[in-house]
């Protein structure tokens, strides 16, 4: 089925399809060049600025259906936290990101991650600290990255929620990248609050 991107926008926000379902994006080149607003190379400069062997043929987009929030294990975190997971790369990505909402005073353990993490806040206030600590205070719209081998942990301040996206790699071998370390200790956790 092939649709230009703007009219199956249309149709995933007004739910006119069901999720799952999968659309192939490829238009032939003529279609594709010089129509209005499409951010692609004008009529009048033609294709050149893509060789023709580096050209997609097509483009599949998916509309996955909203996976099941489930409660973090209690081994690695501590206070009640919650996760949804949004998507597991298939190769060559590795990515996988999920939404994890902590409760008032809700943290993870201390733990590191292989290839990095990036942590997009999209609601509440938070905390991110590290071993030689450093304390970041985080609010809706904060981005925080931390580097590979990183020891640090988060949470949601000690008076509110927060969310935020939770992004990171498997490690090459596919195997899970995040190392899990003990518990936060309350008294370190009340003093980061406080600072």
């Amino acid at each position: 089925m092939r649709r230009f991107l703007p009219e199956l926008i249309d149709l995933v926000t007004s739910r006119a399809i069901d999720p799952g379902k999968v659309f192939d994006l490829a238009l032939p080149l003529d279609h594709r060049r010089g129509l209005p607003g499409d951010g692609r190379t004008p009529c009048h400069q033609g294709p050149a600025a893509v060789p023709k062997a580096h050209r997609p043929r097509s483009t599949i987009m998916e509309l996955k259906p909203v996976a099941a929030t489930v409660k973090t294990p209690a081994q690695n975190f501590t206070g009640d936290v919650y996760m949804t997971p949004i998507y597991n790369g298939t190769e060559p990505s590795r990515m996988t990101v999920a939404l994890v909402r902590f409760s008032p005073g809700a943290r993870t353990n201390w733990h590191s991650h292989a290839v990095g993490q990036t942590l997009h806040v999209t609601d509440g206030v938070g905390l991110v600290g590290t071993r030689d600590g450093n304390i970041v205070h985080v609010r809706a719209g904060d981005t925080v990255v931390c580097p590979p081998g990183e020891e640090h942990w988060h949470g949601a301040a000690a008076e509110t929620f927060m969310s935020h996206l939770a992004m990171l790699e498997a490690k090459p071998d596919g195997s899970d990248p995040t190392t899990w370390l003990e518990p936060v200790p309350d008294e370190q956790y009340q003093k980061a609050d406080q600072a």
